[in-house]
């Protein structure tokens, strides 16, 4: 079993939404050739005022204490990158975050034993990963479903249990 660590959804949880526009590839799993220069990124109160540990708009953005928990659990396959985040309708800002880029993508879906429209699209009913594809990786991504990172279910657990 994998985890899959996504964004909240913004209307259903009360949380703020970054709504800058990005100049990078943020889901191709590649390292950055240069590093990312400290930006300020607006957050849009129009779907609630929370702040959330993972932005995964645009901008892949997390908490630096979500950051501080994969660090903890092994998670070792992502640079980091500080930001500010800023409130359109206040003002205020937030230091602690930072934009991530997971390093790395693998192509381990098991295409027998998952559900899928077999058109063009692909659009998955259930996916089924293949552990021997993805071996002792504690996060990845998945080839063509990059936006999403995963992590195995023991990564998954404790980030649970730290109460993400």
């Amino acid at each position: 079993m994998y985890y899959f660590c996504r964004e909240n959804l913004f209307e259903e949880t009360n949380t703020l939404e970054i709504v800058t526009p990005t100049d990078r590839i943020w889901i191709s799993g590649k390292k950055f050739s240069e590093p990312v220069s400290q930006r300020t990124l607006d957050l849009d109160p129009e779907y609630g005022t929370e702040l959330a540990d993972f932005f995964d708009t645009s901008w892949p953005v997390m908490s630096d204490k979500l950051i501080q928990a994969f660090s903890e659990i092994g998670v070792k396959n992502f640079d980091s990158y500080p930001m500010i985040l800023r409130r359109v309708d206040t003002g205020e800002k937030y230091y602690n975050f930072s934009a991530v880029n997971f390093i790395g993508e693998i192509d381990a879906i098991d295409r027998e034993r998952s559900l899928f429209t077999p058109n063009a699209l692909r659009k998955f009913k259930s996916i089924v990963i293949s552990s021997e594809k993805v071996g002792d990786l504690k996060s990845f991504r998945l080839v063509g479903w990059s936006r999403i990172t995963r992590c195995n279910r023991s990564r998954g657990r404790l980030l649970t249990k730290m109460g993400f």
